[in-house]
């Protein structure tokens, strides 16, 4: 019982640094945010010190930063009767050394760097087995005879609608577990505004799948608000672990579904309060649209996934 309680515990940790990652993963590269702290940069500066203008504050080098967020908010779940994640507490730590760096899960080493451009190799988890945990959906009627899985055949003839349906039970589905994902992260910046491109593998050999994230984003002229776009790609092997339905997750031989690779594009907009210090106030909010070959799997209800979060954030 200790055990369990341990170990839930610890996955809940993961899951909410996991989820900061998501949340704020502006502040690490793709935003210059006025008043937030980032890492020392002027050159005429010493790494033992703090740098500060009129406009930005900057952590120390070689230091780590320490903090959480406490507020209200949620993660929608996409999954049939999946409960929506709560953002209450919020925890962050980061280390920023030379090259070195850590930020929550995200744990990189820079290449390259120079005013406009910068090249990382990290090792970042996969987002999407937030979902799955502690998901507890019951059984799952899946009517065949509308089914788009590809591994359903759309002339199957069926009696009656009865006979058109059949189940998935939720002891029966495989455990979705947390993937690590490893690759090369190149920003760059443009005036107001930064690209960012990550390219990634799993390495921990759940799917062998890949993932592709690429966003843009820019400040809002004269105004403490943000914005960003993006895509985030997930070939086949990927989408099908967390998405596909396998036949040994079925009541019978019917309702498999695999899906394909998936693209699915989001829209992020961040405010952060103006005041100075090491405590300010923060807005964000997400919205992403589903790849169809996602929201068409059995055991997902729901096209978007929408999050949300206001409250304060505390850095020591």
């Amino acid at each position: 019982m200790q055990n369990l309680f341990i170990k839930q515990s610890l996955f809940f940790l993961m899951t909410m640094l996991s989820l900061s990652s998501f949340l704020f993963a502006e502040e690490k590269e793709l935003f210059n945010i006025p008043n937030d702290i980032q890492i020392i940069t002027c050159s005429d500066v010493s790494t033992n010190e703090t740098c500060e203008n009129s406009n930005d504050e900057f952590v120390k080098k070689g230091e780590w930063s320490l903090g959480f967020s406490v507020g209200l908010g949620a993660r929608t779940n996409p999954l049939v009767d999946g409960d929506n994640i709560p953002l209450i507490l919020l925890p962050s730590f980061s280390y920023y050394g030379d090259h070195f760096f850590i930020d929550n899960l995200d744990i990189g080493y820079t290449l390259f760097e120079s005013k406009s451009w910068t090249l990382n190799i990290l090792t970042t988890p996969a987002y999407d087995r937030v979902f799955f945990h502690d998901w507890d959906v019951g059984n799952i009627l899946v009517d065949i005879g509308v089914s788009g899985s590809p591994t359903n055949n759309p002339d199957m003839g069926f009696a009656d609608q009865e006979d058109q349906v059949t189940q998935i039970t939720a002891f029966d589905l495989k455990d979705r577990k947390m993937s690590w994902m490893a690759g090369i992260e190149v920003s760059t910046d443009l005036a107001a505004s930064q690209l960012q491109l990550s390219l990634l593998k799993e390495i921990t050999d759940n799917h062998g799948g890949k993932e592709i994230r690429l966003a843009y984003a820019t400040d809002i002229p004269s105004t403490s608000w943000t914005t960003a776009i993006g895509l985030t790609w997930k070939d086949q092997y990927m989408t099908d672990y967390y998405y596909g339905v396998d036949d040994s997750e079925i009541v019978d031989d019917r309702g498999a579904y695999q899906t394909s690779s998936s693209l699915s594009p989001f829209f992020r907009l961040n405010w952060l309060s103006k005041e100075k210090g090491e405590s300010f106030w923060r807005f964000n909010i997400e919205y992403q649209r589903l790849d169809k070959t996602i929201s068409n799997s059995p055991i997902v209800d729901n096209s978007s996934v929408t999050t949300i979060f206001f409250g304060k954030t505390f850095r020591f």
